[in-house]
């Protein structure tokens, strides 16, 4: 089965990535920002949070609504999904994007996403878009 799954249209960072790294582009200015390869899982998370903190204004972030990528969902960060989520967890509080408090609160709204997803897919798409 295919899935198209739209980008966020709202870019928070706590929550985790807004889109897929896969279809992402970026802009030359970015060329010296490097990943942070202590992440095994969630360098492309981390590098995409440090890029958008980079950026000047919003308006620098153009979404885009097409498919720019095709991807299977077997990779390591859905294998070993939840050393992924805790690797958020740190990156979260290392990048000032939240609290520990609030990096646990994300935490285990992933964790119940995870579960979510494996049962209902549909259900699961329903709340991953609440607020």
């Amino acid at each position: 089965d295919e899935v198209i799954k739209p980008a966020n249209s709202t870019i928070d960072l706590k929550k985790g990535m807004f889109c897929s790294h896969q279809s992402m582009f970026f802009s030359y200015r970015y060329a010296a920002l490097r990943y942070d390869l202590s992440y095994k899982l969630s360098a492309d998370y981390d590098y995409t949070v440090r890029a958008v903190k980079m950026a000047n204004n919003p308006d620098e972030i153009l979404h885009v609504d097409m498919v720019v990528a095709r991807f299977d969902m077997t990779g390591a960060s859905s294998s070993r999904r939840v050393s992924g989520i805790l690797e958020d967890f740190n990156l979260r509080i290392k990048n000032g994007l939240c609290s520990e408090l609030s990096s646990s609160m994300y935490f285990c709204r992933s964790l119940g996403l995870m579960w979510l997803k494996r049962f209902s897919y549909p259900f699961y798409m329903k709340m991953r878009e609440l607020k």
